[in-house]
C-alpha cells in the first residue's frame, strides 16, 4: 500500500501579481516610516514609552515593513518572471482611463465644457471598440445631456472655454453660461 500524498505543496504557491503587490506594500510602509516623524509626535525624556504618541503607529509600520519585505523575500523565491511582468502591465493598463480623465480635464478650459465633453466620451467609446454609428451618437446624446444637465439644469459653474473667445460676444456670453 501506497502512502498517501501531502496536500501540502513542497513551496508555497505564489499567484500572480503577487510581486508586484508585495512590492508596493513594501515601499508604501517605507514612505509612511518617512513620514511618520512628521504626524506623530514623540515626548521628550521622562514620559513612559507607551504613553508616547507615535508608538503604536510605529509599531505597526515598522512590522508592515517587516511583513511586506518577508513577502516579497517569498516571492523573489517562488516567482516565475515572465508571468508578473505581463500580470503588472494587466495592472497598468488601468492607468489609461486616468490619462483620459487628466486629457478631458485639461481641454475644458480650452475648448469649453460641451466639446470636451463631446471629444472626450466619443473618444472613450471608440477606445473600448464600440465603433459603430449608433454607439458613437449616443455617446454624443449622453455627453450633451451631461452638459445639460450640469451646466444649463443646475447652474454648476464651470468656466467657458478659450474657444468661446473667438464668437461674437453674445453668443460668446450664452456659450458661457449655457454650455
Amino acid at each position: 500500500m501506497r502512502p498517501a500524498a501531502s496536500p501540502l505543496p513542497d513551496r508555497p504557491l505564489r499567484q500572480r501579481g503577487e510581486l508586484p503587490f508585495a512590492l508596493g506594500m513594501l515601499v508604501f510602509a517605507l514612505v509612511m516610516i518617512g513620514f511618520l516623524g512628521d504626524q506623530a509626535k514623540w515626548f521628550p525624556k521622562g514620559v513612559k514609552a507607551y504613553a508616547q504618541p507615535a508608538l503604536w503607529p510605529a509599531i505597526g509600520l515598522i512590522g508592515m515593513a517587516f511583513f511586506s519585505a518577508l513577502h516579497v523575500l517569498a516571492c523573489l523565491r517562488a516567482r516565475k518572471p515572465d508571468t508578473e511582468w505581463r500580470e503588472m502591465l494587466i495592472w497598468l493598463r488601468a492607468f489609461e482611463f486616468v490619462l483620459w480623465y487628466l486629457a478631458y480635464a485639461f481641454l475644458t478650459p480650452w475648448l469649453g465644457y460641451l466639446l470636451a465633453s463631446l471629444v472626450t466620451m466619443v473618444g472613450l467609446v471608440w477606445r473600448v471598440g464600440l465603433r459603430d454609428r449608433a454607439s458613437l451618437l449616443w455617446a454624443a446624446v449622453f455627453a450633451v445631456g451631461m452638459v445639460l444637465v450640469f451646466k444649463t439644469g443646475l447652474s454648476v459653474k464651470i468656466p467657458g472655454g478659450a474657444l468661446y473667445d473667438l464668437f461674437p460676444e453674445r453668443t460668446r456670453i450664452f456659450l458661457s453660461l449655457n454650455f
